[in-house]
């Protein structure tokens, strides 16, 4: 290889890297440092090495390893596809800690090019989509004497989590941590940036509570700015400021389970009663876009034959997804008991969760009597109906029949145009057991108000409330 300066590799420093040498790519590990410094996050002093070569180095490579302060350094391998959102190659490449002095340093970054032909890296790339990187740029990093260091995730890889931050942090050097030598302490935060779990090694937090929520604040920043949750290393210096060491993409990740969750307003009672016998587990998108939109329907329905809303509407007032899972919305539901007399906050709790829920209260805003006489009335021909809609219904439906496809799209697109049956036939079932589910909630009520001793603490508590 020639050592002339054309073809020697080239340095730029993080705050360059975006604006760099006709904006070359500097690998994952190298692009998350510079997003941290473009953010304004504490990073320590490091400069990149591109394209860097095995037996060739670049010409001021002294230069800069001086300007970061000339002592212990890391020296860290950044090639193209490393730490991306779809492939970490996390442990497949070299990494070297407190390394000092010229001799040294070239070796380092030697060993960390060498280590892209390795056996693992090229295993893992051909794993994970039949090549691995090809070019390695190297990262050379001033080392932080720490306190202590960890690692941090801004949404929790195990539980599939978005909404939960985890912070694991030992003594010391974090590769103790990396490396699975040390049981570091480990924290579990919420969006307002408050531990909900914690479990300690010691009898002493190694963080403070401040400094957890300075971690906290760093990560959520980083993740907001780089458009996915990530994974980042960290360290206390020997002063007690954070330093940032790292920042990649969650590769290991899921879908948020909450992200296609429905709005729920403040103060809303919800279930997971009767809906969770159905649907005992989390549900798919497409089970919640046709069964949990089938069942809004029919109970928009229910409520429109008898007065208690004037149309069917696109908007979740019955039913809600929440972290995957259905639940009930209590208070939706009760919302249109204003418009007739036999439903109220005691029988609903009764008909659906088998108890009253002190939570659930009746709406103060309950229609004249004279217009829920009228809405009862309504509601008793919409179940006196019964029998007869579903025999209508039996005998359009035993013509039902659904076209088999070969292909998704046009197996989604056959069951759009029958999507009309499964409202109809919500329709029809809630119609069969509006009565019966009713009346349930009203003889529990008596039967649960006759099993309790007036005199009981109970009783005088519920007629207190």
């Amino acid at each position: 290889m020639s050592e002339s300066s054309a073809h020697r590799p080239q340095i730029v420093s993080l705050d360059r890297i975006f604006d760099g040498p006709s904006g070359r790519p500097v690998g994952g590990k190298a692009e998350g440092l510079a997003h941290l410094v473009r953010m304004g996050l504490p990073v320590p002093q490091a400069f990149v090495i591109l394209d860097a070569g095995v037996d060739i180095f670049p010409a001021d490579l002294l230069d800069h390893y001086r300007a970061i302060g000339g002592g212990r350094v890391a020296v860290r391998s950044s090639a193209l596809g490393e730490d991306g959102e779809h492939a970490s190659f996390a442990g497949q490449f070299k990494t070297f800690l407190n390394v000092q002095g010229e001799t040294d340093l070239r070796q380092a970054i030697a060993d960390c090019v060498d280590s892209l032909s390795g056996h693992a890296a090229r295993a893992y790339g051909h794993e994970r989509d039949g090549d691995g990187p090809e070019t390695m740029c190297v990262v050379v990093q001033a080392m932080v004497a720490p306190q202590a260091a960890g690692v941090l995730f801004s949404a929790d890889p195990v539980s599939g989590r978005h909404d939960r931050l985890v912070i694991d942090a030992v003594m010391g050097l974090g590769e103790s941590l990396v490396s699975g030598e040390a049981t570091p302490d480990h924290y579990v935060m919420n969006p307002d940036n408050a531990v909900v779990r914690q479990e300690l090694v010691g009898e002493v937090s190694i963080l403070a509570p401040e400094q957890l929520r300075s971690l906290a604040r760093g990560a959520r920043l980083a993740a907001r700015e780089m458009g996915n949750p990530v994974d980042m290393e960290w360290a206390i210096d020997e002063e007690g400021a954070i330093q940032w060491l790292q920042a990649r993409p969650i590769t290991t990740l899921g879908g948020d389970l909450n992200a296609d969750f429905t709005p729920i307003s403040s103060g809303d009672v919800i279930t997971r009663c009767n809906v969770g016998e159905m649907m005992p587990g989390p549900v798919c998108p497409l089970t919640f876009s046709t069964q949990g939109r089938a069942i809004e329907h029919g109970m928009q329905h229910m409520q429109v034959c008898y007065g208690g809303r004037s149309a069917i509407t696109p908007e979740w007032t019955q039913i809600n997804l929440f972290f995957g899972h259905m639940f009930i919305n209590l208070t939706g539901g009760l919302e249109a008991s204003r418009f007739v007399s036999i439903t109220n906050a005691e029988t609903l709790g009764q008909s659906v969760c088998g108890r009253v829920i002190p939570e659930l209260q009746d709406p103060p805003n309950k229609k004249s009597v004279l217009r829920r006489l009228v809405g009862t009335l309504q509601f008793a021909r919409y179940c006196l109906r019964a029998t007869k809609a579903i025999a209508e219904f039996d005998s359009r439906f035993r013509h039902f029949h659904i076209r088999y496809c070969d292909d998704s799209l046009g197996m989604v697109a056959e069951m759009e145009r029958q999507f009309p049956w499964l409202l109809e036939a919500d329709e029809v079932h809630l119609r069969s057991s509006a009565y019966s589910g009713v009346m349930e909630g009203v003889v529990q009520g008596v039967v649960a108000s006759r099993d309790v001793d007036p005199g009981s603490d109970r009783v005088t508590a519920q007629q207190a409330e």
